[in-house]
């Protein structure tokens, strides 16, 4: 080990801060940092059935506590990650009532046959799964999820019928939770190598179409609200979640 270790910092926090003085050093958050790659964890995820169900029903279990603040919060806010319960459970919701309400999300959302079968290939794999090629397998469970939480909410008269429910509702018909991309994968062991690539390169074109589009489509509040919620929450639900593992 290097007997010293350099450290760049303004010249006014020798005495502002007294660093010299109290012999401390002023170590920044990771948040702060402006490099994307400090603190980056090269994490993956790896195992059985048992596991992915977890994992996916945790995620829901986030998603389902984001739309309760979703239905509850001002119009005027904007819906964040830092509030997600990322270390809480089934156990930790308020009441029986509530759990009760959960299991049947879980049950719609599990029940439905295209969903069965992604975790059903997503339980056969044997390689290591990334951050990116996991956003890219919740991005196409997102729907489903969302659409659970909500027909369960509108058969309790929790919420109205909406104007999106339907679209959400044609997104989960038009675009089942198929088994596609592992298909693709058996088909072409040739591309093995080159699978954590591919990922990401798809969430680098899917960030930039974001951004395109918050570039072209300027939106307020409200509608940013909507849309952190159905398009873009997945994301960061899915890291909140992640990263509350770390």
């Amino acid at each position: 080990m290097k007997k010293f270790v350099y450290r760049f910092r303004p010249t006014k926090s020798l005495w502002e801060f007294k660093e010299l003085e109290n012999q401390v050093v002023y170590c920044a958050s990771l948040p702060e940092l402006n490099d994307p790659m400090e603190g980056f964890k090269d994490m993956f995820w790896l195992g059985d059935k048992i596991v992915w169900t977890n994992l996916v029903k945790h995620y829901v279990l986030c998603l389902d506590r984001v739309c309760i603040q979703f239905l509850l919060v001002g119009d005027r806010e904007v819906l964040k990650p830092e509030s997600m319960p990322v270390f809480e459970t089934e156990n930790d919701l308020p009441s029986q009532r509530y759990k009760d309400y959960f299991e049947e999300i879980h049950a719609k959302f599990f029940g439905a046959p295209s969903v069965a079968e992604y975790l059903e290939c997503l339980s056969a794999l044997r390689r290591p799964v990334r951050r990116d090629e996991l956003r890219y397998h919740l991005r196409v469970l997102h729907f489903h999820a969302l659409n659970s939480i909500f027909e369960t909410y509108r058969a309790k008269n929790f919420m109205p019928e909406s104007p999106g429910a339907e679209a959400i509702r044609e997104i989960c018909t038009r675009i089942p939770a198929g088994a596609e991309v592992f298909r693709f994968e058996e088909q072409h062991p040739e591309y093995s190598d080159s699978l954590d690539s591919m990922y990401v390169a798809a969430a680098a074109i899917i960030t930039q179409f974001a951004l395109i589009d918050a570039a072209e489509n300027p939106i307020d509040t409200v509608e940013k609200k909507n849309r952190n919620l159905i398009a873009r929450q997945r994301g960061d639900t899915m890291r909140t979640v992640i990263e509350g593992f770390a």
